[in-house]
């Protein structure tokens, strides 16, 4: 599973590095559009939806959604403090049904979604969906600096995954949530901040930033790799509820695009939420 997760790992690399730091602005959007449609798909599923007809109807909404979105930007981006302040209240409630969630026993089957419970995993979707897409473009075209900046973004997320994934298999001993994401320790997660941290302080220093930005910079990037583990944990519940192991077959060893940006999609619009507000740039 390892050697198969390296080899897709190592094909879609190329392709997303290029994508971040060449494509234009319109053609940038127009594929994070694209993978984020791929991934409502995923989520439709999630959410319990079955006819086909149904699932491409829900993948229409995001993408009207996302369309709205592109063109508020474009016409004021005032619009975009208010859509990643509304996305990241969802993330803080998000904190509090994980925990809810891992606290409650342990069902020994999952229980089908339907009514009330599918329509609202369907606009959970949407908002998540939503604010990942506003976080990417946000970051990437209201910033001189743009592309570079999500690249940084999408290296804390790897960095902080891999470093909790071989810290978690070295030493970990204590659950995280146990209930939601078995694999994940309190030990993984140790590493993975320590991991950033000792990022954050090079580039810091490669930067040359006085030590008010280096404090600044580092909390926003621990705060962005904390919420990261948030959408991982938070999309992990909604599988584990409608009883799937994974989102989908797409990536070989990886499942599917939402088990890939699971930790994007909180990670994103943190990341700029913290950028605007610190006025580091």
């Amino acid at each position: 599973m390892l050697k198969q997760r390296v080899i897709t790992a190592l094909l879609l690399l190329p392709l997303v590095i290029w994508s971040v730091l060449r494509l234009s602005h319109t053609a940038f959007a127009l594929f994070v559009g694209f993978v984020l449609l791929l991934g409502a798909w995923e989520w439709s599923r999630i959410a319990g939806v079955r006819p086909v007809v149904w699932r491409i109807s829900y993948c229409l909404v995001v993408a009207i959604f996302l369309g709205v979105a592109t063109w508020l930007l474009h016409l004021n981006t005032q619009w975009l403090l208010p859509i990643l302040i509304i996305s990241n209240i969802w993330w803080l409630l998000s904190f509090a049904w994980v925990v809810q969630f891992n606290s409650e026993p342990v069902a020994t089957t999952a229980v089908p979604l339907a009514g009330y419970a599918n329509v609202g995993t369907s606009l959970v979707g949407i908002v998540i969906l939503l604010g990942t897409f506003v976080g990417l473009i946000g970051l990437r075209e209201n910033y001189a600096q743009g592309p570079e900046l999500v690249l940084m973004l999408l290296c804390l997320i790897w960095i902080a995954d891999t470093a909790a994934y071989f810290t978690g298999r070295k030493f970990g001993k204590h659950k995280l949530a146990v209930r939601v994401s078995p694999g994940k320790t309190w030990e993984g997660v140790g590493g993975a901040i320590v991991a950033i941290s000792i990022a954050v302080l090079i580039v810091s220093h490669q930067l040359k930033l006085n030590v008010h930005e280096q404090i600044l910079f580092l909390s926003i990037c621990l705060a962005t790799v904390i919420f990261s583990i948030l959408g991982d944990l938070t999309e992990s519940m909604f599988k584990r509820r409608a009883g799937i192991k994974d989102s989908g077959q797409i990536l070989p060893g990886h499942g599917g695009i939402m088990d890939r940006i699971d930790s994007l999609t909180a990670a994103a619009p943190v990341f700029l939420l913290g950028i605007i507000l610190s006025g580091l740039l």
